[in-house]
C-alpha cells in the first residue's frame, strides 16, 4: 500500500474508531437511548387460532398499527398465542376449539420464538386469514395451511417444523399460559388487548388512540394528531362483526 494511500485510509478509519469510543463511553448518549426504550409503549394482544374474532382484528385494527411505521416507532408489540386455554393438572394445554387450535397456537408460538416481529407478524396474519376460509373440522386442511404461507412469505419452514416436533413449541405455549393466566384482571374474552397492563375490552378498534395517549416521550408524532387518528379507522360494520364474533373465557 502507497503512503498516500495508507494516509487516506487512516483518515477515514481513525475518526470512526473515536466516534465508537466517544459513543460507547458517553453515558449521556447511553441514557438518551435507554430513555427513548423506555418511554415505548407496551401493546399486549391476548389470542387464540380458530377464533373469528381473533382472526378479524388481527387482520383490521391491529395489522392497521402494525403498518403504522411511526407508530410502531414508539411500540412494544407483544403476542401472546394462548387466549381461552387452560392447562390442567398433567401440564397438558386444553383449548377452547380442541386440539387444531393448540396445534396452531403452538406453530404460531414457535414463530414468535423463531423469527424476529416483521416476520412472525406477517406469517400469523397469513394463518389467521386463512383460518377464516377453512373448516375447522378439517385436521390436514389446517395443517397444512402453515406450510403454505411459508411458501407465500417465502421462509423457511423448517425452524417452525423443529420447533414444534421437538416439543420446544409446546414449553413456549406452556410459558404462555403462566403469562396469560398472570394477568391483571384476568381477561374475559379473546382478543383482549392491553396498553401499558391496561386492558381496552371493547374499545380495541381505537388501540393507536390508546397508545397515543399512554406515549410519554418527546416526539411529536403526527399520527397522533387528532386529525388523522381515525383516516385507517376500522369500518362501523367490521367493528360490529368483530364484537359479534368474539371468543369468551368459559
Amino acid at each position: 500500500m502507497s503512503s498516500r494511500s495508507s494516509f487516506e485510509f487512516l483518515f477515514l478509519v481513525i475518526p470512526m474508531i473515536f466516534m465508537i469510543i466517544v459513543l460507547n463511553n458517553n453515558p449521556c448518549y447511553c441514557r438518551v437511548l435507554d430513555q427513548a426504550e423506555d418511554s415505548k409503549v407496551n401493546v399486549t394482544l391476548n389470542y387464540q387460532s380458530l377464533c373469528e374474532g381473533c382472526a378479524l382484528y388481527i387482520k383490521s385494527d391491529l395489522g392497521n398499527l402494525y403498518n403504522n411505521s411511526e407508530l410502531m416507532s414508539i411500540v412494544n408489540l407483544h403476542f401472546l398465542p394462548f387466549g381461552n386455554a387452560h392447562i390442567d393438572e398433567n401440564q397438558t394445554v386444553q383449548c377452547q376449539h380442541g386440539p387444531n387450535e393448540c396445534y396452531l397456537n403452538t406453530i404460531e408460538a414457535c414463530a414468535l420464538h423463531e423469527w424476529p416481529l416483521e416476520k412472525s407478524f406477517a406469517f400469523i396474519k397469513c394463518v389467521e386469514v386463512g383460518v377464516l376460509k377453512k373448516s375447522d373440522d378439517d385436521d390436514d386442511e389446517l395443517k397444512s395451511l402453515w406450510n403454505s404461507c411459508c411458501e407465500e412469505l417465502k421462509l423457511d419452514s423448517n425452524p417452525i417444523k423443529d420447533c414444534y416436533e421437538s416439543g420446544r413449541g409446546n414449553k413456549l405455549l406452556l410459558g404462555y399460559g403462566e403469562e396469560s393466566n398472570a394477568q391483571v384482571p384476568p381477561h374475559m374474552f379473546v382478543p383482549w388487548v392491553t396498553v401499558n397492563d391496561v386492558p381496552l375490552e371493547f374499545d380495541i378498534f381505537n388501540v393507536s388512540r390508546h397508545v397515543c395517549n399512554a406515549y410519554k416521550g418527546s416526539l411529536k408524532l403526527k399520527a397522533c394528531n387528532k386529525n388523522d387518528m381515525h383516516v385507517a379507522a376500522t369500518s362501523s360494520d367490521e367493528e360490529f362483526k368483530l364484537t359479534q364474533a368474539v371468543c369468551y373465557a368459559n
